[in-house]
């Protein structure tokens, strides 16, 4: 059986239906979807309930070569381009933040970068550090992880340009083009996977990791094992417990907790892409002060650090899934 056979789990018509291997369609998404709504209405302290396609998925995990590597990066494409020599709409990255997980379960968060300067186009001092996070995937073997085809799209276009190819090494190039695919190491897009294999009570449906990972952390008992203490450290917390209850007994979100953290420190906390977007703009055009400005870059940096941990997150809840 696919799914969790708990009491709160789907019901047994659900159940019944679920084909470990075939991918998850809109239809029966939306189906569960309806099915957990019944269920709150009438149980609303019932445990989280999941169904993971399990064939299907464990054939793709086992593909994975450890450590595996998550990477997330924050872009804009501005309309009015912020440095001389752009075209409306120039897309680039100006953070980036890369996690571990190795074979004996730890997690690290490896690096990270951030360029909120306004007399420098950050592309090109961003690719070097990619390259230092990534590269190393290509001697030392591996598996690099995305959340939806961002990551690569961004680094396609990137490398496409111009400006890049006048000023990162041949080396770095060619480095950075194994991750593309056709390359020799290309990203894992956990997104599909999500939207494939795998649907969480509370999650509305969605394969948005903002809206997967607190559902998910309900419904997992390893997570809130690994997470229920103060225990997490990376570049941006230390001795942080992402595990944390509301009143009701439910897991509080953790892009809340974030969201929490930073509002003591700018007027608008960020939590989100269009937060991180808007912030950069503000920094990179001077419209902040410098004691903002430290504020503000510290809480970009707690936000992208959380997405490659969630991405963390998920991927050993879905280990611990398959082992029901």
């Amino acid at each position: 059986m696919q799914s969790q056979k708990r009491s709160g789990g789907m019901p047994n018509e659900v159940r019944k239906g679920v084909d470990p291997k075939k991918i998850i369609t809109r239809a029966q998404r939306q189906f569960y979807q309806i099915c957990t709504r019944k269920r709150e209405s009438t149980c609303p302290s019932e445990r989280r309930s999941y169904i993971v396609r399990k064939d299907a998925l464990q054939s793709e995990m086992r593909t994975w070569k450890y450590p595996l590597h998550f990477i997330d990066f924050e872009t804009i494409a501005p309309a009015l381009p912020h440095f001389s020599g752009d075209s409306p709409y120039d897309s680039y990255a100006f953070q980036l933040s890369h996690h571990t997980l190795d074979e004996d379960h730890e997690v690290k968060h490896s690096s990270e970068f951030l360029n909120t300067r306004y007399d420098t186009r950050p592309s090109i001092e961003f690719l070097d550090a990619l390259y230092e996070s990534i590269g190393p995937i290509l001697t030392e073997g591996g598996t690099l992880m995305q959340w939806s085809p961002h990551e690569t799209r961004t680094l396609q276009t990137m490398l496409a340009s111009p400006i890049t190819q006048a000023e990162l090494s041949p080396e770095k190039c060619a480095g950075l083009s194994q991750f593309l695919q056709g390359g020799s190491s290309p990203m894992v897009d956990l997104h599909q996977l999500a939207s494939r294999h795998y649907y969480v009570d509370g999650s509305s449906a969605s394969t948005s990791i903002k809206r997967l990972l607190k559902p998910t952390i309900d419904a997992s008992d390893e997570l809130k094992r690994l997470y229920g203490s103060p225990t997490y450290n990376g570049h941006n917390f230390t001795n942080f417990q992402w595990y944390q209850e509301d009143a009701d007994g439910n897991a509080v979100d953790p892009y809340k907790l974030i969201e929490d953290f930073s509002s003591d420190e700018t007027s608008s906390p960020i939590a989100h892409g269009g937060a991180a977007v808007a912030a950069y703009s503000d920094l990179v055009l001077g419209k902040v002060k410098e004691d903002v400005r430290k504020k503000t870059e510290s809480s970009l940096l707690r936000y992208c650090e959380l997405d490659t941990l969630a991405m963390v997150m998920i991927v050993q809840a879905w280990k611990d899934f398959l082992k029901e």
